[in-house]
C-alpha cells in the first residue's frame, strides 16, 4: 500500500433483541507497559447502561484485554445481565466456537 490517507467507516452492531452488548478494550503502552482497560454495555437500542474504565499497572497487550473481558464479565453477573454479547478488538483474546 502506498502512503495516501484512507478513510476506515467503522459502525457498532446492537445486539439481539433481550440481549445486552459489552464492548471492551485495554491497551499497554510501548515502552513502559503501563495499561488500563474499559468498557461500555448497551442495550439492543444502543442504551448505555453502564461503563468501567480502570488504570491496571504494568502488564502486556493480551493481559490487559483479557482483563477487560475478565472485569465486564463479573460486572455483568453482578448487574444480572444473563444475556451477554461480548466484543472485544483483540483478536488474540477471542475463541470462536
Amino acid at each position: 500500500m502506498d502512503n495516501q490517507n484512507y478513510t476506515v467507516l467503522v459502525g457498532w452492531q446492537p445486539p439481539l433483541a433481550g440481549f445486552v452488548k459489552l464492548n471492551t478494550d485495554g491497551s499497554a503502552l510501548k515502552n513502559s507497559s503501563i495499561a488500563g482497560a474499559g468498557g461500555v454495555f448497551r442495550d439492543e437500542f444502543g442504551n448505555w447502561l453502564c461503563g468501567f474504565s480502570h488504570f491496571v499497572g504494568i502488564t502486556t497487550s493480551l493481559s490487559i484485554e483479557l482483563w477487560a473481558i475478565h472485569e465486564g464479565l463479573r460486572i455483568a453477573i453482578h448487574r444480572g445481565y444473563s444475556k451477554l454479547l461480548v466484543e472485544t478488538d483483540s483478536k488474540a483474546a477471542t475463541i470462536r466456537y
